[in-house]
């Protein structure tokens, strides 16, 4: 069986988010991202599906 899990890489979310100083969007140098916790759920139930 095979499964296609798409992955969204997001802002982290333990991590602030500043806005530039002109207001014209975020501020992503720094800015650290992570898997979507959604997206990881999905990851980790379809490896325990493949594993049985």
């Amino acid at each position: 069986m095979k499964f296609l899990i798409p992955i969204k890489r997001v802002p982290d979310p333990n991590v602030r988010i500043r806005v530039k100083a002109d207001g014209s969007g975020r501020e992503t140098e720094g800015l650290a991202f992570a898997i979507n916790p959604l997206d990881l759920t999905a990851l980790e139930e379809a490896l325990r599906i493949r594993e049985r």
